[in-house]
């Protein structure tokens, strides 16, 4: 007998529960991971379990805005513009920060389109938005078609983070003794469905709930990217494109910068995420420079 075969024995044979249902689907690679969310949204919301809810609704309806989309729903693609002779070609640029913008896809579709597309053969097109590319035929001597290519394996991905995480929920509620038989859940089931949807939660997707400022809590994906840790970095991928710039910005940018040089050692979140925002403000107001939109695009991300 196979370990899957056991598993299904084993959840079949106890007494049949929502939290085993969501279970016993999703060690089932027939089921799609869009059918089993209908089931953790009736669970999540009989456990008024408000925030784990939300995250569940945009996974099965789409995402509206890519701030708030979770790492796993970013992935890879290869800019290309189009040429009437030679077919998509590749898009060069020296500015790293800019390539960065180019290169990087966000997915807001619902896990049900995603899984559409992903049985789907042949390569996957990015459509870029009107002001990118608006952006990128600026600096073409001719008004070439633009747009991105990905591997459709990391649209299964998406699912397949989904179904890890609906799976680790489910298992860590049946532990805590949460099974919802009979379509109920009790004031203890819910407390207990709380506490480890809190984990799964912010070991996953982001900070659930009222956390104190004590909690020690490892998010991967909240409202921005910033971190301090990281602010050498920033300065490294600013500092790059900075030969790039127009030259009434180069100043005004490396003042900021060295400013931001003798910040990181304080640790002063507010100073430096108003120092990058300043650096931010001066290159959005360069409309027409490909360096400076990258940078003010890239640091649009961090803060």
């Amino acid at each position: 007998m196979s370990i899957y075969d056991k598993v299904v024995n084993n959840l079949t044979g106890a007494k049949m529960s929502i939290v085993r249902e969501i279970q016993r689907d999703l060690i089932d690679d027939s089921i799609s991971v869009s059918a089993t969310l209908r089931k953790a949204r009736l669970a999540a919301r009989k456990l008024d379990l408000r925030e784990f809810l939300g995250w569940i609704a945009k996974e099965a309806d789409g995402y509206q805005n890519e701030d708030e989309l979770p790492k796993y729903r970013i992935i890879h693609i290869t800019p290309k513009f189009h040429n009437p002779y030679n077919g998509w070609c590749p898009i060069l640029t020296d500015d790293p920060a800019f390539y960065r913008i180019l290169a990087t896809g966000y997915l807001k579709q619902s896990v049900e389109e995603l899984e559409d597309l992903g049985r789907q053969t042949g390569r996957l097109a990015y459509t870029y938005s009107n002001e990118l590319t608006a952006l990128v035929r600026s600096q073409m001597e001719f008004n070439f078609d633009i747009c991105g290519f990905a591997d459709r394996t990391q649209l299964k991905g998406v699912a397949n983070a989904v179904r890890n995480i609906l799976l680790d929920w489910a298992v860590d509620l049946e532990q805590a003794g949460v099974l919802g038989e009979g379509l109920g859940f009790s004031a203890d089931d819910k407390t207990e469905a709380a506490m480890v949807t809190q984990n799964i939660y912010a070991q996953n997707i982001g900070t659930l709930g009222n956390v104190t400022d004590q909690a020690s809590v490892q998010n991967t994906f909240s409202g921005n990217n910033f971190s301090l840790s990281n602010v050498s970095e920033y300065m490294k991928q600013i500092e790059g494109a900075l030969p790039n710039l127009p030259d009434d910005l180069q100043g005004p940018v490396a003042s900021q910068v060295e400013k931001l040089k003798q910040l990181t050692p304080t640790k002063k979140e507010s100073a430096i995420r108003s120092c990058l925002s300043s650096i931010k403000k001066i290159c959005e107001g360069a409309a027409t420079s490909v360096a400076a939109q990258g940078i003010a695009a890239y640091l649009k991300h961090l803060l």
